[in-house]
């Protein structure tokens, strides 16, 4: 029996060298190999003397003692340790921890909704929609983010400590990820249609354009190793294919075409690109597959050998020597074959260096894109919500509650109308219309949700001890549909309107044309600075524009000035303050100081002449075929074109009128002095009706046309406006103060306060309708356009105001 036991002992140490040489490949062992083969005889000597029993009582006590020994030995291998050592936990799914729009999931042929709490496993296909993410957590070895419009794969999910593996194909779209530091054997790949990304505790974005064979890659942080899809999968199935440890560690030995991106740099892989790479890599591959094989089959048949030995099948004696022999025999190959290896794989990959370009600087988009990175947050409670699914399949019905602990966490799910708009928590925008995520009780989180043209809602949400906790936010139409912004000077005057189109000039004699969308078309410097007091008009394809320096003609499409006519000089020898031109049959009206002058409108040339009898400041009107204009001593003219001569005159008492133009409606009229008198006229009758004088000193005096509605007219004195009866002239209400003139439109009157607010006023009661706030003062008298309202601001921006929503 002693005999027996040692022999057993040496044959089992005898058998741990063998295997270690095995697993080690090419280290020298011979003498080794000679030592053990002397411990095998002197074991089976000993063996043949232990079983000579010379005093069977003296060697039943030599077993007795060695039995002893034997047992403490063994009860010392399994006592158990002072602490009970808990086997590690492993997992094979991934928590969904926030959603938002519309994400399915694929599995085992089925559609389905995915949500959060939902769990996924290896061979699901996810999708996300239009305006929808997904983020999935995989325990603490890292978390993704599935942006909208992809399609991806999860091939192999193992999570356990230490030996995690997660595998995903990217089909199509984009994929962020946030990669805890992996520990030596763990692994966290995504591939594409051309390419296999490795990872170690990274942050990076992967992005495969649809329908092409183009993938992206880009590292915020960490590194990322890029290797050729084919290569990758070349080395998979030669793996798989070696049944030894030595073989695979001479594979491993193989300098395999890579590009290490690291942080902050990005890499676009094209499948031609590619294709070259791993044609390389396959000449590589031709080289040394079969050797590598051969080696493989000779190293199995050694550890063949080896199980035979620990079976007991044959001497150790003849087996030591048979494995020496064999030892022999692959020793040199294996080192050699590793010399090849290497050799030819780095000769290949000089020659494929610079078929792919070298990662380059992130893009500003792609950087805005990776920032997307800070926002996904690690959950703490992943592991509850896998563990807790378990039970639920473990136990059915009640029973099931009885075994799952209750949740630590809440789901939030924020609900918008309309569901299309834009939520925002903590600063970071999670999605549009519906999402859901997971959250520790008490935590309190700052929500927006924006859409344009609504109001948007901001609240502080503070999460509850709750299983679900759900809100809808309705947001009100905002009645701001636009606003286009100059950072120039306040607009003055008015607004033209042309079509689809809106024309103003701010202080500095720059005019802009803007679409009704609200795009800038154009914007146009002049001499007319600094414009206190004029508007630009539109006559068919030209922009004319009249200031205190020159008459500008200006291309109504592109902007380009067609002619500058100094003013001071000859036929333009008085400035414009805020005269204008006015069109008239195939030509422009303008206004001097003598006499108003027709235009050709293409060559601005003078066509005819009409004496204005003791001079005018004043801009002219139109009523029917004939002019209309009022001159410095308070007489409004009616010019004939035709006989260019004075048809008619209304003598009154608006002295020294200056800029306006007569505002006439149907048959009647009204003008003003600046001084503050203000005329109402019947031009049928050629008579004034009434006259009344209104207090300008608290503005400037009286500049611009009076707006004229159905009950009254309302006057402009630079800092308020009167409401005058049409049928006396008395005061309708009392003087409002304005920051800019009215507009009368179907019964309200249209103003900008000195409170930054668009203001609507009913024209016959003076009570405020509605109002709006803006973000400066209105400076330009409001226009219609269909039914919306165009202001101009101080600050130098033009707004399209929704009356409905006001």
């Amino acid at each position: 029996m002693y005999g027996f036991f040692t022999f057993s002992r040496v044959y089992y140490k005898f058998g741990e060298f063998v295997l270690s040489f095995i697993k080690m490949g090419e280290r020298n062992v011979k003498k080794n190999i000679f030592s053990y083969i002397i411990t095998v005889f002197t074991a089976a000597m000993l063996f043949m003397v232990g079983c000579q029993e010379k005093d069977p009582l003296k060697g039943f006590e030599a077993v007795e003692e060695v039995t002893e020994v034997e047992e403490e030995t063994e009860t010392a291998e399994v006592e158990p340790e002072s602490e009970e050592v808990k086997e590690a936990e492993i997992f094979v799914q991934g928590v969904v921890t926030f959603s938002s729009g519309y994400v399915s999931i694929q599995r085992g042929g089925q559609w389905g909704e995915l949500d959060v709490e939902d769990l996924v496993e290896e061979g699901d296909l996810i999708k996300t929609e239009s305006d929808s993410f997904t983020e999935i957590q995989f325990m603490d070895f890292g978390i993704i983010r599935i942006q909208e419009n992809t399609e991806l794969i999860v091939r192999n999910l193992h999570l356990q400590d230490e030996q995690s593996k997660v595998s995903m194909k990217l089909k199509k779209g984009k994929m962020l990820a946030k990669v805890s530091k992996l520990s030596k054997g763990e692994e966290f790949e995504v591939r594409t249609s051309t390419a296999l990304a490795g990872v170690r505790g990274t942050e990076f974005m992967v992005k495969q354009d649809e329908g092409s064979d183009t993938a992206s890659f880009a590292v915020k942080e960490g590194t990322v190793s890029v290797i050729p899809l084919e290569v990758a999968d070349k080395i998979d199935q030669l793996m798989s294919e070696l049944k030894t440890r030595t073989a695979r560690e001479i594979l491993d030995e193989i300098d395999v075409p890579e590009i290490l991106i690291t942080e902050g740099k990005e890499v676009e892989l094209d499948i031609k690109e590619v294709e070259q790479v791993a044609e390389g890599f396959a000449e590589v591959s031709e080289v040394i597959e079969e050797k590598i094989k051969a080696i493989d089959e000779k190293v199995a048949a050694i550890e063949e050998k080896q199980e035979l030995l620990e079976s007991g099948d044959s001497g150790a004696v003849e087996q030591a020597e048979l494995i020496e022999e064999s030892l022999k025999e692959i020793e040199e190959e294996v080192a050699e074959l590793k010399e090849e290896v290497i050799a030819v794989s780095e000769e290949k990959a000089e020659e494929v260096e610079g078929i792919i370009e070298e990662p380059v600087e992130v893009s500003e988009e792609v950087t805005q894109e990776l920032e997307e990175i800070e926002e996904i947050e690690e959950k703490e409670f992943v592991e509850e919500i896998v563990i807790a699914s378990r039970a639920d399949e473990e136990v059915a019905g009640e029973e099931a509650a009885e075994v799952a602990e209750e949740p630590s966490y809440t789901k939030l799910v924020i609900k918008t109308r309309p569901k299309d708009a834009r939520i925002y928590i903590d600063g970071n925008e999670v999605g549009k219309g519906r999402i859901s995520g997971l959250y520790d009780p008490g935590v309190e989180l700052k929500l927006r949700v924006e859409r344009e043209s609504y109001l948007s809602e901001e609240m502080e949400v503070r999460i509850f001890d709750q299983e679900e906790q759900e809100l809808t936010i309705i947001l009100k139409k905002d009645p701001v549909t636009w606003k286009f912004e100059t950072g120039g000077s306040p607009f003055i005057r008015g607004i033209a309107i042309s079509g689809k189109n809106i024309l103003a000039a701010n202080e500095e004699g720059k005019v802009y044309r803007v679409s009704a969308a609200g795009k800038g078309i154009w914007g146009t410097e002049t001499g007319n600075s600094p414009n206190n007091n004029s508007m630009p008009i539109v006559v068919r394809n030209r922009v004319m524009f009249t200031g205190m320096k020159e008459l500008t003609a200006m291309n109504f499409k592109t902007g380009a000035v067609l002619k500058r006519i100094p003013l001071g000089k000859g036929d333009f020898s008085s400035h414009m303050f805020g005269r204008r031109v006015v069109p008239f049959g195939e030509g422009i009206l303008y206004p001097s100081n003598k006499e108003i002058i027709m235009l050709n409108v293409e060559t601005l040339e003078a066509t005819k002449r009409f004496e204005i009898p003791e001079y005018s400041n004043s801009t002219p009107a139109v009523y029917g075929d004939s002019i209309l204009i009022v001159n410095r001593k308070g007489e409004m003219l009616r010019i004939d074109p035709e006989a260019q001569g004075i048809e008619s005159s209304i003598v009154s008492g608006a002295m020294q009128p200056v800029s306006s133009a007569p505002t006439v409606v149907g048959d009647r009229a009204v003008f003003a002095g600046r001084g503050g008198m203000v005329v109402f006229a019947d031009l049928k009758k050629n008579e004034v009706i009434w006259e009344n004088r209104i207090d300008v000193s608290k503005g400037v005096g009286i500049f611009h046309d009076i707006p004229f509605g159905e009950e009254g007219v309302y006057p402009y004195t630079g800092n308020e406006f009167y409401a005058l009866s049409i049928k006396g002239g008395k005061e309708i209400f009392e003087p409002v103060e304005a920051a800019s003139l009215p507009l009368y439109h179907d019964g309200n009157l249209y103003f900008g306060d000195r409170r930054n607010r668009l203001v609507v006023m009913d024209a016959v009661t003076g009570k405020i309708v509605k109002s709006w706030e803006l973000d400066s003062m209105i400076t330009i008298r409001p226009a219609i356009y269909q039914d919306d309202i165009i202001v101009g601001t101080e600050s130098g921006a033009i707004y399209r105001i929704d009356l409905r929503y006001m």
